[in-house]
């Protein structure tokens, strides 16, 4: 756990966070090379021919931003024993 690993961090969140159960996911980055114009950031799906359950778009809050050249986008892909990803290539 992630907190485990900060060595200043105090001992009781340590411990309830021991406790907490797991939830895997891999990390998917994006980068998009033109402009874009949807100002949603947040994209939350649980359909299952779709992989990532949250696809987040980054530096689109307002005009100036949108007109960017470059936007980051962060797909969140659950996987485990019970959720394999949808496709062989996901990791590509």
């Amino acid at each position: 756990m992630l907190l485990s690993l900060i060595s200043t961090a105090p001992s009781e969140p340590k411990a309830r966070a021991s406790v907490l159960d797991v939830l895997s996911f891999k990390l998917g980055l994006v980068v998009i090379g033109h402009p874009v114009d949807l100002d949603v950031q947040r994209i939350y799906s649980a359909e299952p021919e779709i992989p990532g359950h949250k696809i987040v778009l980054n530096h689109n809050s307002s005009d100036y931003l949108r007109s960017l050249q470059h936007h980051g986008v962060t797909v969140e892909i659950g996987v485990g024993p019970s959720k394999a990803p949808l496709r062989q290539d996901t990791e590509q």
